[in-house]
């Protein structure tokens, strides 16, 4: 038996290696994360065939090589994966391997690295600004790039497409950085930073330190949307809904670093319902000062962090339900405020059937932001996945975000006009699809990214969902059911005060 089995094992891996070999790049590089978050294999032969396959790629796709084998080379070891081989000893194989081939993307990389590391720096630096604008010193602003060494990190430039020429042939080259920085008031404390190109251009990302997370999830989480907008344009029923979930780079540029495209043109849900919707409403007094608003939720809130029956109705009332007014305000044409309307009804539904499927949790409004020019919703922060919010020290206990304002915003008919109708269709067509969505899934559980539990049990849970659509009634009734859990107000009042569950 054993033999037979060694001899199959065998006789797969060079059925792997044969692929390897002879796939052509355009395909080749459509897994190229799958390929780097099993790279370190505990099984050596295994390893070998990933291994080689990453250096193919990044001989061929050498400007995109530079990302991958940079953030490769930072990753920690695992602490509960002794027997693996660190990421980082094997970047420097690939490094070798291309040295070795005379590879342009060798001489890539030794051209950025002074560069990326000081990234790095900047990241980690806890001297730089607590909150609002600085400069960057003279350390970190002086240090540039080669020309044409280190592309933009743009989704248009790392993301391939299924086309003989997977990439853009044309790229924008960073030339250094500008010495203003960002510095965001929350509590990892983000900073913005801007990227000088050698064209002229300027574009800005966003830099986050989380010394007690693994920023590879949210990079898996924005691959795995990726993977859901191609099934919606793939299929007839949604091919007009593929940008409902807008979609960015976020590269890891270490385990706890990771660099995020600027989505433009954006403003907080938050930010928009406090400081225009409701002052708009002539709650001007309140809505901006924010103090007042922190004293009446502490008010309203009992030792255990949750609201009391009592605070909670009052802050119900004091700030109503107003955002479907800023559709009014901003757009007073008909046409444009129409598609507005329709762009913001379709990206609620997608991410409130993403967040539903995939159980994605603290979604404040602070991680839900507004495009102003396409209408659409854009969720940002994707650290609590796989129902982590349900273990939270207050439970997350709903399947998404739709009450209050965000609701008002879908109109006349709210979460049951064409809402549902477009969560309905989005949900069946990754219902459909759920076994190829289980194998892109798979990156979160080989790298592992998953707390609490284990991958497998994480995927199941999400199996089990589908498994309870394909078993109810309808569709109909069932996503009516998940509206009425997400709006009931017994519930709302028992999250965490800090989600303000009241707007």
């Amino acid at each position: 038996g054993d033999v037979y089995k060694r001899q199959a094992e065998t006789s797969v891996q060079q059925l792997i290696k044969n692929a390897i070999d002879t796939l052509e790049p355009y395909k080749l590089v459509q897994i190229v994360q799958l390929i780097i978050s099993r790279i370190d294999n505990p099984d050596p032969v295994k390893s070998r065939l990933l291994i080689d396959a990453l250096v193919r790629l990044s001989d061929t796709y050498k400007y995109q090589s530079v990302w991958w084998l940079h953030s490769l080379a930072n990753q920690e070891k695992q602490r509960d994966q002794p027997q693996k081989t660190s990421k980082s000893k094997i970047a420097d194989d690939i490094k070798s391997a291309l040295k070795s081939r005379r590879s342009e993307a060798a001489e890539l990389l030794e051209k950025t690295e002074r560069f990326y590391k000081n990234l790095l720096d900047i990241a980690r630096d806890p001297n730089i600004a607590r909150e609002g604008k600085a400069r960057l010193e003279s350390k970190y602003a002086n240090i540039g790039v080669p020309q044409q060494c280190l592309i933009l990190p743009l989704e248009s430039y790392l993301v391939p497409r299924l086309k003989e020429n997977p990439f853009p042939e044309h790229f924008v080259f960073i030339k250094g950085l500008l010495p203003e920085v960002e510095v965001y008031n929350s509590k990892e404390k983000p900073k913005r930073i801007t990227f000088q190109c050698f064209n002229g251009k300027e574009c800005s990302f966003l830099m986050k330190h989380e010394p007690k997370g693994d920023v590879r999830k949210e990079s898996r989480a924005m691959e795995l949307m990726q993977y859901l907008g191609v099934l919606l344009k793939d299929d007839k029923r949604t091919e007009y809904l593929d940008d409902a979930l807008t979609t960015y780079t976020i590269i890891p540029l270490a385990s706890r670093i990771s660099l995020i495209e600027w989505v433009g043109n954006t403003e907080t849900m938050k930010k928009i319902i406090l400081n225009t919707c409701l002052v708009n409403r002539g709650i001007e007094m309140f809505a901006r000062n924010r103090l007042i608003l922190d004293t009446e939720m502490m008010q309203a809130q009992d030792s255990s962090r949750r609201f009391t029956k009592e605070g909670y109705k009052f802050l119900r009332q004091k700030y109503p339900a107003c955002f479907f007014d800023y559709f009014f305000s901003f757009y007073p044409e008909y046409s444009t405020w129409n598609t507005i309307k329709l762009h913001y009804i379709q990206s609620v539904a997608a991410y409130s059937s993403f967040c539903f499927l995939f159980g994605l949790g603290d979604r404040h409004l602070d991680n839900i932001l507004f495009n102003k020019v396409t209408g659409r919703v854009v969720h940002v922060d994707f650290d609590c996945m796989f129902e982590k919010g349900k273990s939270l020290p207050v439970p997350e206990i709903i399947p998404f975000r739709i009450a209050y304002n965000i609701e008002h915003g879908l109109g006349a008919f709210r979460a049951y006009g064409l809402f549902k109708y477009y969560f309905i269709l989005i949900l069946q067509v990754w219902v459909k699809n759920i076994q190829n969505i289980v194998g892109v899934l798979d990156s979160f559980v080989y790298d592992p990214l998953i707390e609490r539990m284990d991958g497998g049990a994480a995927i199941k849970n999400i199996l089990n969902k589908v498994e309870r659509i394909k078993l109810s009634n309808s569709y109909e009734e069932y996503v009516t059911s998940l509206i009425e859990t997400a709006k009931s107000e017994a519930r709302l009042k028992e999250m965490f005060v800090g989600w303000m569950p009241f707007l």
